[in-house]
């Protein structure tokens, strides 16, 4: 299961303050709160990070994002059931299931697949061993519709 972490770290001066920013190897966020928009400003550019936040939350809820709330529908979610169902009567994941059908498309070369851990990257790469049938896709498209 995957979490958001906050780390609060007391600091002296702000170059200590990026200097205990900066010290992840990889740091997908960072936040800088303050009254000064030049300092905050200032310390982005210094900050090591994917993106940092000014005076806000880094964390991207889904279900507040305005595309989110328009398919987060009931009848998507059971059509996500469906498919949960039929992959695993098949013996394989949902993950599985995703990337055999993208790879089963016409123009589909490869499927980058984002991973957090080494069971992640590993599931990753077992998910491309399960080769849809015509039969298979038909029965996904079923489905779906």
């Amino acid at each position: 299961m995957f979490a958001p972490v906050v780390i609060l770290e007391p600091f002296d001066t702000l170059d200590q303050a990026v200097a205990l920013a900066n010290a992840p190897e990889y740091s997908l966020h960072a936040g800088v709160f303050t009254r000064d928009l030049s300092t905050a400003l200032k310390l982005a550019r210094r900050i090591e990070a994917g993106g940092v936040m000014i005076n806000d939350s880094s964390d991207y809820r889904f279900d507040a994002m305005p595309f989110f709330a328009s398919i987060a529908t009931d009848e998507n979610f059971a059509r996500v059931e469906r498919l949960q169902s039929f992959a695993s009567q098949q013996g394989h994941t949902l993950l599985e299931l995703a990337v055999a059908w993208l790879l089963a498309q016409d123009g589909v070369a490869s499927v980058i697949c984002g991973a957090t851990s080494p069971a992640q990257v590993k599931a990753n790469a077992d998910a491309t061993g399960w080769k849809l049938t015509a039969d298979d896709l038909a029965e996904v498209e079923r489905l779906v519709s």
